[in-house]
């Protein structure tokens, strides 16, 4: 199986775990992450469509997320000639 890419995250500020990240594809969630505030997940390669990630905060205190999304080198010369 081919891997699809890697999400690291790190949030900052008050009540840093105080949040959801969820990846969804095609309207249907494909990873949540509920309480952590710093980690890294890899999402399974699946498709062409795009994965739309989203940091939810679960209170009202400011947040920053610091974010790296990472995928295989395999296709990069080719991704990188467009």
């Amino acid at each position: 199986m081919e891997v699809g890419m890697t999400v690291s995250y790190s949030i900052t500020g008050v009540n840093e775990d105080q949040v959801v990240f969820t990846a969804t594809q095609q309207k249907q969630v494909i990873d949540t992450v509920e309480g952590q505030r710093d980690t890294t997940i890899t999402l399974s390669n699946r498709g062409k469509a795009p994965v739309d990630l989203c940091w939810t905060k679960l209170d009202r205190k400011a947040k920053k997320v610091n974010f790296l999304i990472t995928q295989p080198s395999k296709d990069l010369q080719a991704k990188a000639s467009y």
